[in-house]
């Protein structure tokens, strides 16, 4: 490659010279890491994914891979999603760890970052998914990862479960905190884990905020939510129950002569009453 090669000095890569061309275009570059392109590459392999998972010949080349796996590093795990409880249901997906997720889940899993990757590409058919956690340093590490051509509540369940059985030291109990989306303010995943009285939902501000992603804008609509943008925000990000209950008013006064009273109605049903899952001044007095 070296007596062939052209050597960029400014990107210190070497490439063959007749495919340094290739190489050159920017554009196709800056393309390929759009929104656009991902957001249609992700659905092609979740089609792909859900064809092969269809395809018991293919179910089974993938658990001969992982047998593979298992036996040339004793630390890897890996367990299988299917629909229901029973072995032969239809498979949903695979979930996998190494022996350095399994030591950091032992030691840094009573906090579990749930689908926080503040990118809408996310919500358009991204087929791999995982827990995050963060280390004695700060730094994001994984107890597992999977890959799934679903991402519902139950299967979040699974995945859970599935990290539990391959890390015997932390139990479902020593969860203390799930951090996640919109999907789990119904705190169903509490019930489904039997983790109700030990474990705390806390819904992720940016999947509530931002303006790409976030329910509430969808829910208000972007032009009232930029009205009631600066209480909202005040609501999550409120120190004390007075600065919460003042911009909770604030809010409410700015609906009360809305035309449209469902968007009052959301205020109290969807937010106001599921403010312990997300208002700082109710958080902050957990032991995180």
């Amino acid at each position: 490659m070296l007596a062939k090669g052209d050597i960029d000095l400014a990107s210190h890569t070497v490439t063959e010279a007749d495919e340094a061309h290739l190489l050159s275009n920017t554009e196709d570059l800056d393309y390929m890491q759009s929104t656009e392109f991902l957001t249609e590459a992700f659905l092609q392999f979740r089609e792909l994914l859900e064809e092969s998972l269809g395809d018991q010949n293919d179910v089974q080349n993938i658990i001969h891979y992982l047998d593979k796996m298992v036996k040339c590093d004793p630390t890897f795990d890996y367990r299988v999603g299917r629909v229901g409880r029973s072995s032969d249901g239809t498979v949903t997906g695979f979930v996998w760890q190494t022996g350095v997720m399994r030591r950091d889940f032992e030691l840094y899993g009573d906090v579990l970052f749930v689908d926080c990757m503040g990118k809408s590409i996310n919500t358009k058919g991204w087929p791999i998914n995982t827990i995050a956690m963060l280390d004695g340093e700060k730094k994001v590490c994984l107890p597992c990862e999977r890959f799934t051509i679903h991402e519902t509540i139950d299967g979040y369940v699974r995945l859970m479960e599935s990290v539990v059985a391959m890390a015997p030291g932390r139990k479902l109990c020593d969860i203390k905190f799930i951090i996640g989306d919109g999907i789990f303010a119904a705190e169903t995943i509490l019930t489904k884990l039997h983790i109700e009285d030990t474990c705390h939902v806390i819904l992720d501000h940016h999947h509530l905020l931002s303006l790409e992603i976030g329910s509430w804008p969808k829910a208000f609509g972007l032009n009232l939510f930029s009205h009631l943008k600066e209480d909202l925000t005040s609501m999550v990000k409120s120190t004390s129950l007075t600065a919460y209950e003042q911009a909770l008013e604030s809010a409410r006064a700015k609906l009360r002569n809305h035309p449209d009273q469902k968007h009052a109605k959301y205020m109290e049903r969807h937010i106001h009453s599921k403010r312990h899952l997300f208002a700082n001044h109710i958080i902050q007095k957990w032991s995180l």
